[in-house]
């Protein structure tokens, strides 16, 4: 048996992780728990480090230090796209995109990645992709939360089937990566793909400055749960 599958986050990890995902969710409903989300995720490793909490051993506490030095990583990935999206003058000034991937797209990129990174060296690609792929599921139906604000019931209905075709689709990979990950991880490569293809299909038909800036955030969401999470399913042994 994976002796990763049976380790146990600390506390307060899980206590940080479960109000981040409340905080995702609530958003739709109170708009100010967007604000909560990053609190949430670094919280328990910003008192670790000042010395106030101390409930890991050194295997968990790298495994926080990589999983931050990947967050960096993605920051410094992210302003070095940043300027190379200026210099190629993809987005029109005019339009006030002289920072394409600022503020929100870096906090996302940290954020995420930080998670992603902790949870599959915490637990292994296999069970930690699945647990990743059962959050993002629950996450995808945090819109109907706000069903009061759709304007009619037609709308409500759309927002239903989509959200609860989305949720399939995630539970669906998410139990194909637990029962065979190679075969999982290479779905998720080529979703990535397929996404990045119709993306790009969508960025060159349209003239729109802020439907550009919507594409780049649409991919580097999708990136950040199936790119990283294919590419980990692959590399493990």
């Amino acid at each position: 048996m994976n002796t990763l599958a049976l380790r146990r986050l600390p506390s307060a990890d899980w206590i940080a992780f479960g109000l981040a995902v409340a905080a995702l969710c609530l958003q739709y409903v109170y708009p100010v728990a967007f604000g909560l989300i990053a609190l949430a995720v670094f919280a328990p490793s910003v008192l670790r480090e000042i010395g106030l909490l101390n409930d890991t051993d050194e295997w968990s506490t790298g495994i926080m230090h990589r999983a931050g030095f990947h967050g960096l990583l993605a920051v410094g990935g992210l302003i070095s796209l940043n300027y190379l999206v200026i210099g190629l003058n993809l987005f029109q000034p005019d339009m006030h995109m002289d920072r394409p991937f600022g503020t929100e797209m870096i906090r996302k990129a940290v954020v995420w990645v930080f998670l992603v990174s902790y949870i599959i060296q915490y637990w292994g690609a296999r069970e930690g992709v699945f647990r990743i792929l059962l959050v993002t599921a629950l996450v995808g139906l945090a819109p109907l939360l706000a069903f009061r604000q759709y304007p009619d019931l037609l709308f409500l209905q759309s927002a239903l089937l989509a959200t609860s075709a989305q949720t399939l689709v995630m539970v669906g990979l998410a139990l194909l990566v637990r029962r065979r990950p190679r075969v999982g991880g290479v779905v998720l490569i080529a979703l990535l793909g397929a996404i990045t293809l119709a993306l790009l299909w969508t960025n060159s038909t349209t003239e729109a400055e802020a439907a550009k800036w919507g594409v780049s955030m649409v991919w580097l969401q999708a990136g950040l749960i199936f790119g990283i999470t294919g590419v980990a399913l692959l590399r493990e042994k």
